[in-house]
């Protein structure tokens, strides 16, 4: 058994570090790698290669969920080019920073109105402002050694793609009250 424990992500996919995946080639490796590692195959195998290969389907799942997801994708490649992102940044722009108050004050007013047309619109838009948040991350971590000033304004598109997530991941779960 090739013991690949500890291998970077796109490593252990034979991928190069990159944004841009394709998640369906992404999707096909995992299960290649998954069929061949899983811990059912080693049931005859040493007690070693057993949880050897359970350690490494445990490893395949978390490379795969961490970059089958663009926002933990991004995460990731920050951290592994030494600028990982800070949980409570204090560098925001304070003009993005005023601009989600006044998305989060539309989208009361949207969600108040109950009007589904323009609820899908504000969905519709925050889904237009992430990809464009991506597509700016991607322009700016694309280099693998990475300048460190395109990788602070990657860390700052990444701040951005996690606000309008969020703010979208709330649009979603919300459900109108039942008359």
């Amino acid at each position: 058994m090739n013991t690949a424990l500890q291998q970077d992500h796109f490593a252990l996919f034979g991928l190069t570090a990159t944004f841009d995946l394709d998640t369906g080639d992404l999707y096909r490796r995992y299960r290649d790698l998954q069929r061949t590692l899983h811990p059912d195959r080693f049931a005859g195998a040493s007690p070693q290669e057993r949880r050897l290969s359970v350690q490494m389907a445990a490893q395949l799942n978390e490379a795969y969920s961490v970059l089958s997801q663009p926002l933990t994708r991004a995460r990731y490649l920050l951290e592994c080019r030494n600028h990982p992102p800070q949980s409570n940044p204090k560098d925001l722009d304070i003009g993005f920073l005023q601009e989600q108050i006044l998305l989060r004050e539309e989208w009361e007013d949207v969600r108040r109105a109950g009007d589904q047309t323009a609820i899908a619109e504000f969905q519709l838009d925050l889904k237009r402002r992430i990809e464009a948040e991506e597509a700016e991350f991607s322009r700016l971590a694309s280099t693998v050694g990475g300048a460190d000033a395109d990788l602070e304004l990657a860390r700052q598109a990444f701040y951005r793609m996690q606000f309008y997530h969020r703010q979208l991941e709330d649009c979603q779960a919300w459900q109108p009250a039942a008359n």
